[in-house]
């Protein structure tokens, strides 16, 4: 996983389009959810369970009721663009330990 993965931004449309706004903040430089993450896989990974972590993209057009709005008005909207960090720990027989969802 590359440093510039996991990212929050905030991002600006008008119709179907849209950019980004302002400038992206990465997970990797949040050193408090940095320790968090690696605390929650010390608590509850042990040497035989198997730890899979996944990036998941999610895109928000904000508030839904808005952005209709906005489309109708032909107005701007205000969302968000981001990736989260998907961790998963199962048992050696396949049990879910934990499933948490990280992001900035």
């Amino acid at each position: 996983m590359g440093e510039t993965e996991v990212f929050f931004a905030r991002v600006c449309g008008k119709r179907s389009s849209w950019s980004e706004s302002g400038t992206r903040q990465y997970l990797c430089y949040d050193a408090k959810q940095c320790q968090n993450i690696i605390d929650t896989i010390r608590k509850h990974r042990t040497s035989k369970d198997t730890l899979r972590f996944d990036v998941e993209e999610c895109f928000s057009y904000g508030d839904d009721y808005d952005y209709e709005i906005a489309q109708y008005q032909e107005s701007e909207w205000y969302g968000s663009n981001q990736t989260k960090l998907h961790i998963n720990i199962k048992t050696p027989n396949g049990k879910v330990k934990a499933d948490y969802k990280f992001g900035v």
